[in-house]
């Protein structure tokens, strides 16, 4: 630091401090200089990457026509070009025949064979009817071509109307004939066909041993019922017995069991408009009977009819 004197005409140090002073703005403007060429230089660096990497990567505004390979970038996502789905389409036309359109079926006929191919489509706008029909060519030997009718308008009309699905079901000759024979049946409530006796299943001779769930032939029972009855003994008789726990109970015991309850072992209940017919089954009571409904307790409290010989005891 110069000393500055009074009365003195020069200033003590000044040269020195003034040379220290350069130095300094000399090495401090170095400093900057290579600060500078520093920063230029890795200004000049990030702007050639930056360059580079322009370069490398895809635009936005290029939608993908900036691709090195557009061919590799398909097969890399499993895609296909237009020319190469035109060309599969184009395949897949060739494959299906070829489309025609006539006027008529004479028009049809009159296609010549070398035309046509098999697998050919041909549209009849009318087909006899004034109805359009489809027909596809199904060989060819030749110049005779055969075609096979495949759709028409009636069918397309008649598959998405229900009335005409009804009318064509019914119909039907067996289906007819199934329904005339489902006429014969009629039924109030369910039917256990588990347990419906067949023709051949009836017993035909109550003279032999029988079960108590067997069901006799009306010939059977005419037969029976006329041998006792010549035997004398044994009365018929029409009870009213209601029905409580599935079960019926009467005033005497049948002669031989379930055997002596006649018109098939079965009691009778009429609702005042229709008649039902119910079997019966023995129990370990001779007075007591089960009455065989589609389900326990159907008939409880009813007023059924039942008819059995028994024999009286003196």
């Amino acid at each position: 630091m110069a000393i500055i004197k009074r009365a003195k005409s020069t200033v003590v140090g000044l040269v020195d401090s003034l040379a220290l002073l350069q130095s300094n703005i000399d090495a401090e403007a170095l400093r900057a200089t290579t600060a500078e060429g520093t920063v230029s230089g890795n200004v000049t660096a990030l702007s050639t990457t930056v360059s580079n990497l322009d370069t490398a990567t895809v635009k936005k505004t290029a939608n993908l026509s900036d691709l090195a390979d557009a061919s590799v970038a398909r097969t890399n996502l499993d895609v296909h070009s237009k020319t190469e789905v035109g060309g599969l389409i184009t395949a897949a036309k060739l494959a299906l025949g070829t489309n025609f359109a006539v006027a008529d079926i004479a028009a049809r006929d009159a296609m010549a064979a070398a035309d046509l191919s098999v697998g050919d489509m041909i549209h009849v706008s009318d087909d006899g009817d004034t109805k359009w029909a489809k027909y596809t060519v199904s060989a060819i030997v030749g110049t005779t071509v055969t075609f096979v009718k495949i759709s028409d308008q009636d069918s397309l009309e008649n598959a998405i109307s229900a009335s005409s699905i009804k009318a064509a079901y019914e119909s039907n000759t067996d289906v007819a004939a199934a329904r005339a024979k489902v006429d014969f049946i009629s039924a109030t409530s369910a039917i256990d066909l588990d347990k419906v006796v067949q023709n051949d299943e009836f017993v035909t001779d109550l003279t032999g041993a029988v079960t108590a769930i067997q069901v006799a032939s009306a010939s059977a029972v005419k037969s029976y019922v006329d041998a006792k009855a010549s035997d004398g003994g044994a009365k018929t008789v029409i009870e009213n017995a209601v029905v409580a726990g599935s079960s019926i109970t009467l005033a005497n015991a049948p002669k031989d069991g379930l055997a002596s309850v006649l018109n098939f072992g079965t009691v009778r209940y009429n609702d005042g408009v229709q008649s039902f017919d119910a079997p019966l089954m023995s129990t370990a009571d001779p007075k007591v009977f089960t009455v065989g409904t589609d389900a326990a307790g159907d008939w409880d409290t009813f007023t059924v009819q039942v008819q059995y010989q028994f024999t009286s005891v003196a």
